[in-house]
């Protein structure tokens, strides 16, 4: 289980890019299945993948990789937030204010074949 935080509190809630990678490291060639958390009303989430936006089919846990090998590149993948702007800002005094939140997102990787325990991360943005 690996956890990964980004902050936004410099960027004052503007979008942020997470990296993540699944690979199989086991001694079998296997297809390993993506599981990830979708977003919410305060921020968005996307799953970005070689072949372009995978967002749906992680959500909904139905992306599955082609059969990899321990020797195999690992597939990479780009998770991007976009907080809400409009529903993270509060005016205070005449001036914006950004909110403080935390939205995270887990990934859950696991192979088809075996139902061996799943390999989990989790990636956390902080806003202000």
């Amino acid at each position: 289980r690996k956890t990964k935080c980004f902050d936004t509190r410099k960027f004052k809630a503007r979008p942020v890019i997470g990296h993540a990678s699944l690979a199989n490291r086991g001694g079998k060639a296997e297809i390993l299945e993506l599981r990830g958390s979708g977003g919410s009303p305060l921020c968005a989430i996307v799953y970005l993948g070689n072949a372009g936006n995978v967002t749906g089919a992680i959500v909904t846990g139905t992306f599955r990789s082609p059969e990899m090998s321990r020797t195999d590149d690992p597939l990479a993948f780009r998770i991007l937030f976009s907080p809400n702007k409009k529903k993270l800002t509060r005016k205070r005094g005449g001036r914006p204010v950004t909110l403080r939140r935390t939205f995270a997102s887990t990934l859950q990787a696991g192979a088809t074949a075996t139902t061996a325990d799943p390999d989990k991360a989790t990636i956390q943005v902080s806003t202000r």
